[in-house]
């Protein structure tokens, strides 16, 4: 019904009004040569005849008339009785849960395909971050293996300064400084600041 709902010329007509007002089974017949649908437009009953719709049945959503449950002719052309009139009211009522459930299911098929995107962006994510804090780790050991090395290679020169410096001061409180004992440790010590200065 809502496929063809806007190409519809009945859908302005009393046809809808009817089946929402009644909440009755309409039958072509009744269309045809009820006094209520004289006024329907002779386009809008050609569409119906084009339909070879026989019974009109309205499935409604509380007091809302939400679709139409069109049923053809019977296979002999003979009329449908009231027992399956009746029948046809209750497939209709039961149609409209079938459409809620089906509504439903779609909705939670999407929900589910979100939440699987979801839950693939979350493992992309994890990845990322489990890949970002391993590169942090290595940077990290990086780092530490940098300052061993530097404290290694600083501690070496200063080492040697503070001896030479040691044996300069030792000498100097005794008052016997000789030359030829001092340049080697000030060749010493100019080595030792000039590695310095290099780390």
């Amino acid at each position: 019904f809502y496929a063809t709902r806007r190409k519809c010329p009945a859908c302005r007509s009393p046809l809808l009004t009817a089946l929402a007002h009644s909440r009755q089974t309409l039958t072509q017949y009744a269309i045809d040569y009820g006094p209520e649908f004289k006024a329907m437009p002779a386009a809008a009953r050609e569409w119906l005849h084009q339909l070879g719709i026989d019974i009109y049945v309205p499935v409604f959503d509380g007091s809302t008339l939400s679709a139409i449950l069109a049923v053809g002719a019977r296979l002999n052309r003979d009329a449908y009785r009231s027992r399956e009139l009746e029948l046809l009211s209750a497939i209709a009522d039961q149609t409209l849960v079938a459409l809620k459930n089906a509504r439903l299911v779609t909705h939670l098929r999407t929900l589910n395909e979100e939440m699987r995107g979801l839950n693939e962006e979350m493992l992309a994510l994890n990845k990322s971050l489990a890949d970002g804090n391993e590169r942090l780790r290595q940077m990290d050991k990086v780092k530490s293996d940098f300052i061993n090395i530097a404290s290694h290679e600083l501690r070496t020169p200063l080492t040697k300064i503070r001896g030479y410096t040691d044996i300069l001061d030792a000498i100097s409180s005794h008052g016997s400084i000789d030359k030829a004992q001092i340049a080697p440790i000030l060749s010493q010590l100019v080595r030792a600041s000039d590695r310095l200065e290099e780390v």
